[in-house]
C-alpha cells in the first residue's frame, strides 16, 4: 500500500506541456487568450458598427454642404427680389418698362410695329 500512495502522490505528468508547468501559469495563459480574444471581438463590432456611423456622418455632411448652398442661392434670390420691389415701388420709369417688356402694354394713341425675328435670336 505504501508503493500505491506513493504513486498518488506523484505528480501528474501532462503531455504538451512543459515539466514545471504548474496550474497559475496554466490560467494566466488562458487569461491572456481570453483578453486578446475579447478585443478581437471588440475590434470586429467597432468595425462593423463605426464604418456605419462615418458612412452616416459623411453623407450628413455632403447633405449639409447642399442645403448650404441652396440656403445662399435662396438668399441672393430674396435679395435680387426685394431690389425689384423697391425699384417697382418708387420708379415709375421701371414699372413702365416692365409693362411694355412684360406684359406688351402700350401708351394710348401709340402703334406697335411688329418686326420679323433675326435669325441671331
Amino acid at each position: 500500500m505504501i508503493d500505491t500512495e506513493r504513486d498518488m502522490e506523484a505528480p501528474v505528468k501532462r503531455s504538451g506541456w512543459p515539466k514545471n508547468t504548474t496550474i497559475s501559469f496554466m490560467f494566466k495563459r488562458s487569461r491572456w487568450r481570453i483578453f486578446f480574444l475579447t478585443i478581437v471581438i471588440l475590434f470586429i463590432a467597432y468595425l462593423n458598427l463605426g464604418f456605419d456611423t462615418v458612412w452616416e456622418l459623411d453623407r450628413t455632411r455632403d447633405e449639409l454642404i447642399l442645403l448650404n448652398d441652396k440656403v445662399e442661392s435662396l438668399r441672393s434670390e430674396r435679395d435680387s427680389l426685394i431690389n425689384v420691389l423697391s425699384r417697382l415701388e418708387g420708379d415709375m420709369d421701371y414699372v413702365e418698362k416692365v409693362a411694355r417688356e412684360d406684359f406688351g402694354m402700350i401708351r394710348k394713341k401709340e402703334r406697335v410695329y411688329p418686326l420679323p425675328k433675326s435669325s441671331e435670336d
